[in-house]
C-alpha cells in the first residue's frame, strides 16, 4: 500500500504506564505506532503522567503529559476530565482523526465523549467486562466480547486472537535434550511486581538447582522491573544465589531468542518470549491475564502454574522439573504451531483501512 492510499492521516495513543498499568500498554503501542509512521501516519502519545523510566521509549515520539496541567489536582481526576485534557492537548498538537486507547482506567464514558466529538475510536482491550462505545476493539485474547457490553450506534470491528498480537517475531532457539544442556533462564514480572512473584520464583529456582546436577553453568538472568520496591530484596539475593539482575527497559526481546525458559506472568513479556521461541511458566498476576493464557496452556505452548495465590516455592521447583521432562514437547509445539507471527500490527492497520 502507497503512502498516498494511506486513509488513516494522524492517530493520537492515550496510555498509562505505572504501578497499575505496565510496560506492555507501552511497548504494543509502540510497535504499532512505528508500524503506522512507516505508512505515513502522523503520531502522537497522550499520558496522565510519564515514568522517567519511559522517556527514553517516548523520546523518539511526539508526546503529551496531561498532569503537567497545573489547573487540576490528581485526586479531582475523572474520565470526563482525562478526555477534556486530552481532546485539548491533540488539538494543540495538531489534530487526529483517529484515537487508540491503551487504558484499564478509562473506557465508556471516556470513549463516548471522543465519539460525540466525530473522532474514530479504537480499543487495545484485555478484558472483556468492560463496556465500550468504539469503532474498533483489539485484542489478543480470543475470548469473545458479550454484545451487551458493547454500546456503539454501530457493532464494531472486532479484531480478535493471537494473531492481532502486536509482537515482533524472533527466530527460534534450537531444542535442548536435557537439563544438562540448558543455557539461560530469565525471571521477569513485569514493572512492579506488586505480589512480589520474583522474589518467590528466585527462591523455588534456587531450591530446583539445588537438587538437580550439571547445572553449575546455568545462567540466571533476574529482570528488575523500574517500579518494584523489592530492589534490594532482589540484588540481595542475586548476589546470594549467583543470579544476573537485567533492567527491564533494556529490551527483553533482544535476548529471549537465547533463552531456554521463561518464568513470567499472562501478559506481554509472555507473548514476547513465546514468539522467541521461549518455553514460559506462567503465573497469573491479574484476571486480564486468565483467557490468553488458559488458551496457550490448552494448546500446549505454556506451563500454567496457576494464579499468584496458588504458586509457592514448592510448587515453582515442581513445575520446573515437570517442564525439565517435557522441554522437547513444548519446545516442538511452540516450533510447529506458535500463534504469534509478528504480523499483528500490519493486520491490524489493513483491517482498519479497509474497513473505513
Amino acid at each position: 500500500m502507497r503512502k498516498d492510499e494511506c486513509k488513516l492521516f494522524s492517530v493520537a495513543f492515550r496510555l498509562d504506564f505505572g504501578k497499575n498499568q505496565g510496560l506492555g500498554h507501552l511497548t504494543r503501542c509502540r510497535l504499532l505506532a512505528d508500524y503506522m509512521i512507516k505508512q505515513g501516519v502522523k503520531v502522537l502519545f497522550v499520558c496522565k503522567f510519564i515514568q522517567p523510566e519511559a522517556i527514553d521509549w517516548l523520546k523518539k515520539y511526539k508526546f503529551v503529559e496531561l498532569s503537567k496541567n497545573r489547573d487540576h489536582s490528581l485526586s479531582e481526576w475523572s474520565e470526563k476530565l482525562d478526555a477534556e485534557l486530552t481532546h485539548e492537548a491533540i488539538l494543540k498538537a495538531g489534530g487526529a482523526e483517529w484515537i487508540f486507547l491503551d487504558n484499564y482506567e478509562l473506557d465508556f464514558i471516556w470513549e463516548s465523549h471522543f465519539k460525540e466529538l466525530g473522532y474514530k475510536v479504537a480499543v487495545i482491550e484485555d478484558y472483556r467486562t468492560r463496556y465500550h462505545n468504539a469503532d474498533v476493539i483489539i485484542s489478543e485474547s480470543p475470548q469473545k466480547f458479550k454484545s451487551s457490553f458493547l454500546k456503539s450506534a454501530h457493532y464494531p470491528l472486532l479484531l480478535t486472537g493471537p494473531k492481532y498480537a502486536m509482537v515482533k517475531r524472533k527466530h527460534t532457539n534450537n531444542p535442548v535434550q536435557n537439563s544438562k544442556s540448558l543455557r539461560r533462564i530469565v525471571v521477569t514480572y513485569g514493572a512492579s511486581d506488586p505480589s512480589d512473584e520474583t522474589i518467590k520464583v528466585m527462591t523455588g529456582l534456587k531450591k530446583w538447582m539445588l537438587s538437580t546436577r550439571d547445572l553449575t553453568k546455568l545462567d540466571v538472568r533476574v529482570v528488575k522491573g523500574p517500579l518494584n520496591e523489592s530492589d534490594s530484596e532482589i540484588y540481595g539475593l542475586s548476589e546470594i544465589f549467583g543470579f544476573t539482575v537485567e533492567d527491564s527497559l533494556k529490551g527483553l526481546s533482544n535476548f529471549f531468542s537465547e533463552t531456554d525458559i521463561v518464568l513470567t506472568a499472562g501478559g506481554n513479556t509472555m507473548v514476547e518470549a513465546l514468539s522467541a521461541g521461549a518455553v514460559c511458566i506462567v503465573t497469573l498476576t491479574d484476571e486480564n491475564q486468565r483467557c490468553l493464557s488458559e488458551h496457550l496452556s490448552d494448546s500446549k505452548l505454556i506451563f500454567l502454574m496457576g494464579s499468584s495465590i496458588e504458586v509457592d516455592e514448592n510448587s515453582i521447583k515442581k513445575c520446573l522439573s515437570e517442564v525439565i521432562s517435557n522441554y522437547n514437547f513444548y519446545r516442538n509445539n511452540i516450533n510447529r504451531y506458535n500463534p504469534f507471527d509478528g504480523h499483528g500490527v500490519e493486520r491490524i492497520y489493513k483491517e482498519i483501512i479497509l474497513k473505513f
